[in-house]
């Protein structure tokens, strides 16, 4: 795939054309990931401090007194965005919900443990736990296609 960039002064906003032969599934998901009105950094304060935190670096989303945080692999960092406002902006990707307080990143589970009656319990690579709600076990299997 070549990538051209022509740099033009009067433009009020980028705009992208894809030439090509045909369309494959490979040019419909770059159309559909450029298009996207996602921003592929979060961001979070620690201290006096800003982030700016990338996707795949989140481990997951939580509450706590009313208060919403962000685990990386090492780091909590809390961000300004309700958990809703999240789930709407991660939608289509491996960020699913799992509680009402959790919002977990798949890219990070290693291992679902379901010994427990009627819950799930996830193992992050950073060896966090979370729990999946009763309430929302259903949405996690079809998540996962079980």
């Amino acid at each position: 795939m070549d990538v051209e960039i022509k740099i033009d002064p009067g433009l009020q906003k980028p705009r992208i054309i894809i030439c090509t032969n045909a369309l494959t599934a490979e040019i419909t998901a770059l159309a559909e990931r450029l298009s996207a009105d996602h921003p592929s950094m979060i961001t979070a304060i620690s201290g006096d401090r800003i982030y700016l935190l990338d996707k795949k670096e989140i481990f997951r989303f939580y509450t706590e007194e009313q208060k919403t945080f962000v685990r990386c692999a090492q780091q909590t960092y809390r961000v300004k965005l309700r958990l809703y406002a999240l789930e709407e902006m991660l939608s289509g990707s491996s960020f699913v919900r799992i509680s009402n307080s959790e919002i977990v990143n798949f890219g990070h589970v290693t291992s679902l443990d379901t010994s427990i009656s009627g819950t799930i319990s996830l193992r992050m690579t950073n060896g966090d736990k979370a729990y999946v709600s009763r309430r929302y076990v259903s949405k996690i299997k079809k998540y996962l296609g079980l």
